[in-house]
């Protein structure tokens, strides 16, 4: 005789436990007369998974992938330290430009015999040179109207983006200079004694 169970000997199935599925807002069934869901891409708000999945070519914010609907980053045309290139600069700026120089008042520290050879009188000189000529070639031409060496002169601008003294090798063109720029001498201090 086939026995009843009694309430005790009645299984109760058990639920099974699986891992906790992520979330995926596109896998949800969508209605056809609302546009699709649009979810926003941590790196790029423009980025739709449903027009443009991960790793596809032309997937906005895949390294090494570009979207032939955006356009091309334009050539810069300023470099780093606010310049236009040299190569620009040339082709349109040609011809000679005139510098005006600013020539520091001589110093205590300047011996008598160089006050009369280099004549620091804290006047301005005017320097008229090719735009494609070096920063050298410039000390050359302020040594020949001074007397003061090339190896004893450093040169900076009054004003503008080139922070720092010019560099003997770089010609007027790459930093920009034109006739409106003026140049300040500063006379290079070697050898000086700290605390004096």
């Amino acid at each position: 005789m086939p026995s009843n169970p009694t309430p005790t000997q009645t299984s109760i199935p058990q639920p099974t436990l699986r891992p906790p599925v992520p979330f995926n807002p596109l896998s949800m069934p969508q209605n056809p007369l609302q546009p699709p869901l649009h979810v926003l891409h941590p790196l790029n708000p423009n980025y739709n998974p449903a027009l443009n999945p991960p790793g596809v070519p032309g997937a906005p914010g895949v390294p090494g992938l570009s979207n032939e609907l955006e356009p091309a980053t334009k050539k810069q045309k300023i470099e780093d330290n606010g310049l236009i290139p040299e190569d620009e600069y040339l082709l349109a700026n040609k011809g000679s430009i005139s510098l005006r120089i600013e020539i520091p008042k001589s110093e205590v520290e300047v011996s008598e015999a160089d006050k009369n050879v280099w004549k620091l009188h804290g006047q301005t000189e005017s320097v008229t040179l090719s735009i494609e000529e070096n920063i050298g070639k410039l000390k050359e031409k302020i040594h020949e109207l001074i007397g003061m060496p090339a190896s004893r002169m450093n040169l900076r601008l009054s004003k503008g983006p080139v922070q720092g003294f010019l560099r003997d090798q770089h010609s007027l063109a790459y930093y920009n200079l034109n006739s409106a720029s003026i140049i300040i001498l500063e006379r290079k201090e070697r050898g000086r004694k700290k605390g004096n």
